[in-house]
């Protein structure tokens, strides 16, 4: 074999070997991005929630992909289901198809995250220069994606006005947010701060009802309006700003407007309920008086 014919041979062999090598290459600059990508945001003690993205035209993609499949599968020929190897491809599609709707659903109930968090997240990934890794921000449109869900600590409707609102600036870390040039909120601060209020909101309902009724007196047209009143402005707290679901908020508000009916019912309560039983033993005393005479 010629020398020329050798050099030939030798190069198409290191060009083969280097277009073998070259998946193995962005694979691992891949994972090393990513690692960055992941540094920046743990090292950052204020983005602990992790905002991500659904992908909601790909999830349906996938669904809808299964969903075609069973359905051929139930309109085909039914000779094809008499081999075990169908049944057990049958049975793996529904499985991954009832994966794949429930997981989806459960992703759609998590919260959306601030526009704040989601700005000061990118903020940190251009930084890094690892933006095209982690992207939370649309490079054409210049904004945020709209299929962005945090999964902490955005739990409820209350935490997130006081994160994106400027009440956030009393749970700045101001020391933090000078070193990294960014407003970097102290979350747990505020979860705690929002747990307070919920908490002393939820209890005011209870007190100022009770207070009003008993003010009343046995007024009970009067009293009837004042709890209806009440029970709505309840429903719609824990319902908006409590982060409940559905069925915790129509039990919490059910025992809230059975505790008020009960004490509404009650005899003898309400504000002048004692003149009028001091009153009415006086005028059972005279009669007993003036009865014999």
């Amino acid at each position: 074999m010629s020398d020329s014919h050798a050099n030939v041979l030798t190069t198409a062999c290191s060009h083969t070997a280097q277009k073998a090598q070259e998946p193995r290459q962005r694979s691992i600059r891949s994972d090393l991005q990513t690692l960055l990508a992941a540094k920046a945001v743990t090292g950052n003690e204020d983005l602990n929630s992790i905002i991500l993205r659904r992908f909601d035209t790909l999830a349906l993609q996938n669904i809808l992909s299964l969903h075609q499949k069973l359905s051929d599968l139930e309109g085909g020929d039914e000779s094809w289901m008499k081999d075990i190897a169908n049944i057990n491809t049958r049975n793996a599609l529904i499985k991954e198809y009832h994966e794949s709707v429930l997981l989806y659903s459960k992703m759609l109930k998590l919260s959306e995250p601030p526009s704040g968090y989601v700005r000061d997240l990118n903020h940190v990934l251009q930084s890094k220069g690892v933006e095209d890794v982690w992207r939370v921000w649309h490079p054409e449109e210049k904004r945020p994606f709209t299929d962005l869900v945090a999964i902490s600590p955005f739990d409820d409707p209350l935490t997130r006005f006081v994160a994106a609102g400027p009440l956030s600036i009393f749970f700045t870390g101001w020391i933090e947010s000078f070193k990294r040039r960014q407003l970097l909120i102290k979350i747990n601060v505020l979860r705690g701060v929002v747990a307070v209020i919920q908490f002393v909101v939820s209890l005011g309902f209870v007190v100022s009802a009770l207070w009003s009724l008993w003010k009343l007196g046995n007024d009970i047209y009067t009293k009837l309006w004042v709890v209806t009143g009440f029970v709505v402005g309840f429903s719609i707290w824990v319902g908006l700003l409590t982060g409940l679901t559905k069925k915790e908020s129509i039990a919490a508000t059910a025992a809230y407007a059975a505790v008020l009916v009960v004490y509404v019912g009650s005899p003898g309560t309400g504000a002048g309920s004692g003149d009028t039983g001091f009153a009415n033993i006086m005028v059972t005393e005279a009669n007993i008086t003036v009865g014999p005479n």
